[in-house]
């Protein structure tokens, strides 16, 4: 065997018994960097910003307003100091809540195909992270209109999807609150969408104490309660109702939310998964991809052994020119 063919082969060796060890510890930050890639490389997710700092996003299929990316920019700005900003999008979800009588709803202008949904859709995630930047505006400025409008957008939760509203109610197993929601849609109930949702409101509830805002609270908590087992497979939390499994980054975010909510509820079910979830977490990705191999996991074990496999090199071929030196 040739001797740079041998050492290429050492080399790979190395990396892949390394690739093997080091991905159990560098499972969070490969994941996110390898999203973040997927997404600006394949997805073409981008964010900018119009002249009143009001983020825009464009999914390579051209520009959209989203009222959670909107949202949350806004809660962002609020936190680092940006209050012109911040108060630029708050006016933004107010000029673009839509009235429907005794409620409003932010509407999407454009269609998403992965739950079928067809332009305008509506957002449970949606309304209730604007109704906690609305109050934060309110609390601001002491402008009446935030206040207002939050409390229009909270109205929305009372009416169902199949009536143009948010939500899917059951009588006695609560209320679940849509992150995708539309008429004839896909039923997806995504998870981390409807615990945002539940925590959106209680924000609301805890600042005016609106006993509506309490109601629809207890009904959220009421049929997550009643739907957490559903999301849970052999220790690992799905997305959705329809079995697509979270990623590393969704099922950590999971976990974070829960306890949330048991800190808030003291309900143990919140805590019962939390743990359950913790603990898949902590087994090392190479154990979990043996038990149930995903395609996030083999990209993370791929993405280190490359990056070890070049570093190698590098280190090697350093090494053999000062050697020659």
């Amino acid at each position: 065997m040739p001797i740079n063919m041998k050492k290429h082969l050492i080399i790979g060796i190395v990396s892949l018994i390394s690739a093997l060890i080091l991905c159990n510890f560098t499972e969070d930050i490969s994941y996110k960097i390898l999203g973040n890639v997927y997404f600006k490389s394949v997805v073409r997710i981008k964010v900018v910003y119009d002249s009143l700092g009001i983020p825009i996003v464009d999914y390579g299929l051209g520009k959209q307003r989203n009222p959670v990316t909107v949202s949350q920019h806004a809660i962002e700005f609020l936190e680092c100091g940006k209050r012109k900003e911040f108060i630029n999008c708050a006016n933004w979800l107010v000029d673009n809540s839509k009235p429907f009588g005794e409620y409003s709803i932010l509407e999407y202008e454009f269609p998403w195909p992965i739950f079928n949904l067809t332009s305008p859709w509506r957002s449970g995630m949606a309304q209730a992270q604007s109704i906690q930047v609305l109050t934060r505006a309110y609390d601001f400025t002491k402008d009446i209109k935030y206040l207002n409008c939050a409390k229009k957008l909270l109205n929305a939760f009372f009416v169902e999807v199949k009536d143009g509203g948010v939500t899917y109610k059951t009588v006695n197993n609560g209320w679940w609150y849509e992150e995708y929601a539309d008429e004839g849609c896909t039923k997806s109930m995504v998870l981390n969408g409807m615990m945002f949702t539940v925590l959106g409101i209680y924000e609301y509830y805890e600042y005016t104490r609106n006993s509506d805002a309490k109601y629809l609270f207890d009904q959220g908590i009421i049929s997550l309660k009643e739907n957490l087992y559903r999301y849970n497979k052999n220790g690992y939390s799905y997305y959705d109702i329809l079995g697509h499994p979270a990623g590393a980054g969704y099922h950590n975010v999971y976990i974070q939310l829960l306890d949330s909510l048991y800190t808030l509820t003291n309900e143990k079910v919140f805590k019962e998964y939390s743990n359950i979830w913790k603990k898949y977490k902590k087994t090392p990705l190479i154990l979990r991809m043996i038990e149930k191999p995903t395609k996030a996991g083999i990209a993370i074990f791929v993405f280190n052994f490359f990056i070890l496999f070049g570093l190698l090199e590098i280190i090697v071929g350093l090494k053999k020119r000062k050697h020659i030196n």
